[in-house]
C-alpha cells in the first residue's frame, strides 16, 4: 500500500508538472505571437504625421505585384519579417498624391533584385515623369546599389543617378534562353507526345525538342528587338546620350565600371551609403532618431495617405462597402484549376471572387488588371464566364502588365476596351496538351504493366504507355476544337472575323506595340488610365468615385474564427449567386520558377493556353 501511494503521488505530481509545462508553454506562445503581431502592426501603422522635407522612398528590392500592398495575396505570413511586394496602383496613387503634398521635398528610388517587369518600370518611369513635370523643385534621385537593366529602365526618370562605388553597370543587351529536355527524358525514359495548334506555340519544345525552332526564334526576337530599341530610345531622351552608338558598344563593351559609365553620361556618379545620407540630408535635413536623412517609407506613405492599409483586428466585416466603386480586381499568377496559391489565380477562387464583386450593388464597373501567361483552359473558361456575366451588367475594362497572353488573353475578352503598355507581351492565341508515359522508364526500372479494358479507348488518358494513332487523333480533334473556341472568343471580342484572327494566333506572341497594331488591344495605357476610363463609362463624377481593390486585405481576427468553423458551406456553393542579384539566388529563382511551372500544370483536361517561355535578361 505505502509503495502504491508513493506510486500514485509521483504520477499526481508529475501530471501537475506536465500540465504546468504545457500552461507555461502555451503563455509564451501567446506572447511571442502577440508581441510579433503588434510589432508587425506597429511597424506598419505607425506612421509619421507632421514634419516637412522628407523624401517618399521606394525601395525596388520589394518589387511590384498587381495585387494591392496589403493583398492576402501579397501577404509574406503574420508571423514573418519579411515584406510583400508593393501595390503597382497603390504605388502610382501614393505617386501622384506626393506631388501635392508639400511634407514631400523628392522621391527616392534605391534597393534592387525585386520583381520588375519592363512593362511595370515603363508605367512608373512615367509617373515619375509626370511629378516631375508637376512640381519641378522636387528632386528624383535614383541610388541603384548594384543595378539591373530593368531598374535603370525605371530610374532613367530621376534628376539624377547614383551606384556604389564597386558595382558594375550592364548594358549589354537583352536575352530570351530557354532549356531543352529531350534528351534527358528520353535518358530517363519518359515519353513525351504533344498535341498543338499554333506553329508559335513554343511552350511544349522544351519536351520534344533539343533546340530552338524557327518560329520561336522570330518572336523571341522581335520582342527582344523592340524592349531593346524602348531602352536605347529613353536613354537617349532622358540622359542626352547617342542610343545608336551605345547599342552598338553592347557588342563590345556591355559592362561598364562607375567611372566609365559617369564618363559617358549614362549615370551621374558612384556613392557610399553614407555619402548618399549626407547629400539627401543635405536636402531634407536630418532625422535625428534615426541618423539619417527626413523620409517616409512608400508603404507608410500609402496608409497615411488613404491609399491602401493594412488589416485590423476586430470582428466586423464591412460588408459591400462605399457606393460607386469602381472595383479593381487583379489577375496575376499562373492560371490554374482549382483555388491555388498566392502567387498563382485559381479558377475556383478568382471565379468566387467576381461573383462577389458581380453581386455586389455598390460596385458600377470593374476594372481586371491582367499579369498572367495564361495556364489551364478549364480554369480560364471559369473566369471568363464570370467576367461575361459581369460584363453584361456593369462596364468591364481590362488593363494589360508586363504579360497578359495565352489564358491571360482569354479571359480578357469579354472586356469593353482594354489598355496595354508598349512592352506588355500578349498575344499568344494558341492551346497545346502534353502527354507523358513512363513506358520506358519502367522498363528501365523492370516494372511491367497490363491492363484489362472494355474498349479500344478506354485506355486514352493512361500514361504507362504511348498513345496509339487513334488515341493521338482523338485527342488532337480536342485541342482542335478548342482552339477553335479560342480564336471564336476573340473574334467576337474584337469584332473581327475568325479567318482574320486566325492570321494572327498560331500561338505566335506580340508585344503591346504590335499587338495594338494588329488589333488585339484598343489603347495603350495603364492601370490609371483603365480606372478613369471606366469610372467615365459608368457615369460616376470625379469627385464622387471610390476605387476600392479586390481581393480586399484579410481580416486576421476573421480568418481566425474560421479556423472553429465547423458549419461547412453549401455543397454547390462555388456557383451561388449570393454573396538578391547574386547568382546563386539566381539559380535558386530559376528552380522555383520552374517547379512553380510544373505544378501549375494542374487542368483537368489536360490542355493549356500558356505564353510559351518566360521572358528574361541578364540582371
Amino acid at each position: 500500500m505505502k509503495s502504491f501511494l508513493k506510486s500514485l503521488f509521483a504520477s499526481y505530481i508529475g501530471t501537475c508538472f506536465s500540465i504546468a509545462s504545457i500552461i507555461v508553454a502555451f503563455v509564451l506562445l501567446c506572447a511571442f505571437v502577440v508581441g510579433a503581431l503588434v510589432g508587425r502592426f506597429k511597424a506598419e501603422c505607425d506612421i509619421p504625421t507632421s514634419g516637412q522635407n522628407n523624401f517618399l522612398v521606394v525601395d525596388l528590392s520589394r518589387g511590384f505585384s498587381a495585387n494591392s500592398t496589403f493583398s492576402r495575396y501579397n501577404n509574406r505570413g503574420i508571423l514573418s519579417n519579411g515584406k510583400g511586394c508593393y501595390g503597382l496602383f497603390d504605388t502610382l496613387c501614393a505617386i501622384q498624391a506626393a506631388a501635392a503634398d508639400p511634407e514631400i521635398c523628392g522621391i527616392f528610388i534605391t534597393g534592387s533584385g525585386g520583381d520588375l517587369g519592363y512593362a511595370t518600370a515603363q508605367e512608373l518611369q512615367e509617373a515619375f515623369l509626370r511629378f516631375k513635370a508637376q512640381c519641378p523643385q522636387k528632386a528624383i534621385i535614383a541610388y541603384l546599389p548594384q543595378p539591373s537593366q530593368r531598374e535603370y529602365f525605371l530610374a532613367l526618370a530621376a534628376d539624377k543617378i547614383w551606384i556604389h562605388p564597386f558595382a558594375k553597370f550592364p548594358l549589354n543587351g537583352m536575352v530570351s534562353q530557354g532549356l531543352y529536355f529531350k534528351d534527358a527524358l528520353e535518358k530517363a525514359g519518359v515519353g513525351i507526345q504533344i498535341v498543338k495548334v499554333g506553329q508559335y506555340k513554343s511552350a511544349v519544345e522544351p519536351l520534344i525538342s533539343d533546340s530552338m525552332s524557327p518560329e520561336d526564334r522570330t518572336q523571341r526576337t522581335m520582342l527582344l528587338t523592340q524592349t531593346w530599341g524602348t531602352l536605347l530610345g529613353d536613354l537617349a531622351a532622358r540622359r542626352g546620350v547617342d542610343g545608336v552608338a551605345m547599342g552598338a558598344a553592347a557588342e563590345t563593351v556591355g559592362i561598364y565600371s562607375p567611372e566609365d559609365a559617369e564618363k559617358l553620361k549614362l549615370i551621374d556618379g558612384a556613392r557610399y551609403d553614407d555619402e548618399v545620407v549626407k547629400e539627401l540630408s543635405e536636402i531634407s535635413g536630418t532625422d535625428k532618431d534615426i541618423n539619417s536623412f527626413n523620409q517616409i517609407s512608400l508603404s507608410d506613405y500609402i496608409v497615411k495617405k488613404g491609399i491602401s492599409a493594412p488589416p485590423k483586428f476586430n470582428l466586423i466585416d464591412f460588408g459591400d462597402g462605399p457606393e460607386n466603386q469602381v472595383a479593381i480586381v487583379y489577375a496575376e499568377g499562373e492560371i490554374v484549376d482549382g483555388d491555388g496559391s498566392a502567387t498563382e489565380l485559381g479558377g475556383d477562387s478568382f471565379a468566387a471572387l467576381l461573383r462577389e464583386i458581380r453581386n455586389n450593388k455598390n460596385v458600377r464597373a470593374v476594372v481586371m488588371h491582367v499579369n498572367s501567361p495564361g495556364g489551364s483552359v478549364y480554369a480560364s473558361e471559369k473566369i471568363r464566364r464570370e467576367l461575361e456575366l459581369i460584363s453584361a451588367q456593369k462596364p468591364l475594362v481590362v488593363s494589360f502588365g508586363d504579360v497578359a497572353a495565352s489564358g491571360g488573353y482569354w479571359i480578357s475578352t469579354p472586356a469593353q476596351k482594354i489598355f496595354a503598355r508598349p512592352l506588355t507581351i500578349t498575344g499568344s492565341i494558341g492551346v497545346f496538351g502534353v502527354l507523358p508515359n513512363f513506358e520506358n522508364l519502367g522498363k528501365f526500372l523492370g516494372i511491367n504493366s497490363e491492363a484489362v479494358t472494355t474498349s479500344a479507348l478506354a485506355e486514352i488518358e493512361t500514361m504507362r504507355r504511348p498513345k496509339t494513332p487513334q488515341e493521338m487523333q482523338i485527342l488532337q480533334k480536342d485541342v482542335d476544337d478548342i482552339y477553335k473556341r479560342f480564336v471564336s472568343l476573340v473574334a467576337k471580342s474584337r469584332n473581327r472575323t475568325p479567318e482574320e484572327i486566325a492570321e494572327i494566333g498560331e500561338g505566335r506572341v506580340w508585344s503591346g506595340i504590335s499587338a495594338k497594331s494588329i488589333g488585339l488591344v484598343d489603347d495603350f495605357g495603364g492601370i490609371v488610365a483603365a480606372a478613369e476610363f471606366a469610372a467615365n463609362a459608368a457615369g460616376i463624377a470625379p469627385g464622387d468615385v471610390n476605387f476600392c481593390q479586390y481581393p480586399r486585405p484579410v481580416n486576421p481576427t476573421l480568418e481566425f474564427a474560421k479556423q472553429f468553423d465547423d458549419d461547412g458551406e453549401p455543397p454547390f456553393a462555388r456557383a451561388g449567386i449570393a454573396s538578391q542579384n547574386s547568382p546563386a539566388g539566381k539559380l535558386e529563382g530559376v528552380f522555383k520558377k520552374t517547379w512553380s511551372q510544373l505544378r501549375a500544370l494542374n487542368d483537368p483536361n489536360g490542355i493549356y493556353a500558356r505564353i510559351p517561355w518566360s521572358f528574361s535578361e541578364p540582371e
